[in-house]
């Protein structure tokens, strides 16, 4: 893979989300409860290495969690992992039995050195088991967990990933041997003034009240050590199953079909076809992981911009003049036409010219009137 830090990785996605030390107070408390506690447990932890080897970065689910598949899931793991432990187990009693048989000598010096192998052995049966049960809740199936093969295909196409989950379980585990050690030490600090008091002591009823003083504190101290004990537990484990899961996220685990089948050629598949059969179970909490296409939208036309509406042109204002400016125009026939006959005729004449001007005049006036009538109804309309 291009990031090996497995270690930080899982504890980046531990600590994700805030109130991230809630899950793991609440199942110290939960393994107080028998059986249903630790499948409780182990089916929430597994879980969630399964949504990180899908390729899902989220931190442990906080709210909503259904307990009743965290259960089943935690069974499935248990069997797993009985089955696989009884037959290291039985396959480690039949060497001790060989060894025992072999001469005094012989028999220290290879018990010493299968003691030595021993440890190795459970180290690395750790972190099997890790893959083992993860890709028990990958396919929602206990035989998923006894394909082996798969198990050491994947162990030989990344050794070194495997090597650095195995040094990252020995740390852990010596991590919890420091701090089991720790607690044994401060029990015993705390019992030897006790223990002195009960050796002095003479008479049953001095023995009784010794005995008596010394159950209470033990008592309470041995349910904080628990639970403390509980506490790092569950947090080691989580970052294993986590780290285990990083480490498995790179076989492309969204790509596999059944569970003999193996592992996908390619780092990366575009698309999978899932044959017929048993086939992974994707994560009820998260949408496949696949990529799917992303349809573009077409770019958007930019809309027509409006057409500019054309200013009204507006019919000039008549410019009115004045009545006072204003001088009717002389009649120049009537000026220059001199009268042909003297006379009353002549007189008739020129009082019939008279009234012509006048009337003209009126006329002039009555139109200048028309013009500025419809001059101020232009103006009003506008």
């Amino acid at each position: 893979m291009n990031d090996s830090k497995y270690f930080s990785r899982s504890w980046a996605l531990l600590t994700r989300d805030k109130g991230w030390i809630k899950p793991i107070l609440v199942m110290t408390v939960a393994s107080l409860v028998p059986i249903a506690g630790f499948l409780g447990n182990s089916g929430y932890i597994l879980e969630w290495a399964r949504l990180t080897a899908w390729g899902v970065d989220s931190a442990p689910k906080q709210r909503n969690v259904n307990i009743g598949a965290c259960i089943h899931s935690g069974w499935r793991a248990f069997v797993v992992a009985l089955g696989w432990g009884l037959c290291l187990s039985i396959a480690v009693s039949l060497v001790n039995a060989i060894i025992s048989v072999l001469p005094d000598t012989l028999a220290a010096i290879l018990g010493m050195l299968f003691g030595l192998v021993t440890m190795v052995v459970y180290a690395v049966y750790g972190v099997v088991m890790n893959i083992a049960q993860i890709r028990t809740s990958i396919y929602e199936s206990i035989a998923a967990g006894y394909r082996i093969d798969r198990v050491f295909e994947m162990i030989k196409r990344d050794t070194k990933g495997f090597c650095l989950l195995f040094l990252m379980g020995l740390c852990c585990s010596m991590v919890l041997g420091i701090a089991v050690f720790f607690m044994i030490m401060v029990i015993m600090s705390l019992l030897v003034p006790f223990v002195m008091m009960a050796s002095s002591a003479s008479g049953s009823e001095a023995m009784l009240g010794i005995v008596t003083a010394i159950l209470i504190p033990l008592m309470v101290l041995s349910v904080l050590f628990s639970a403390l004990f509980s506490f790092l537990f569950i947090g080691t484990e989580m970052l294993l199953k986590t780290a285990t899961a990083l480490w498995m996220r790179q076989f492309d685990v969204p790509s596999w079909g059944k569970s003999a089948d193996p592992l996908p050629d390619q780092p990366i598949a575009e698309e999978s076809h899932q044959p017929a059969g048993f086939t992974v179970v994707q994560p009820y909490t998260s949408a496949p992981v696949t990529e799917q296409p992303v349809e573009q939208e077409p770019p958007a036309q930019p809309e027509p911009e409006p057409e500019p509406t054309p200013a009204l042109e507006l019919e000039p204002t008549p410019e009115l003049v004045p009545e006072s400016n204003q001088e009717p125009e002389p009649d120049l026939e009537s000026e220059t036409k001199e009268p042909e006959e003297s006379g009353p005729n002549a007189d008739d004449a020129e009082e019939a010219s008279t009234d012509t001007r006048v009337k003209n005049v009126d006329d002039l006036y009555a139109d200048l009137y028309d013009v500025i009538q419809r001059s101020n109804r232009t103006g009003d309309d506008q």
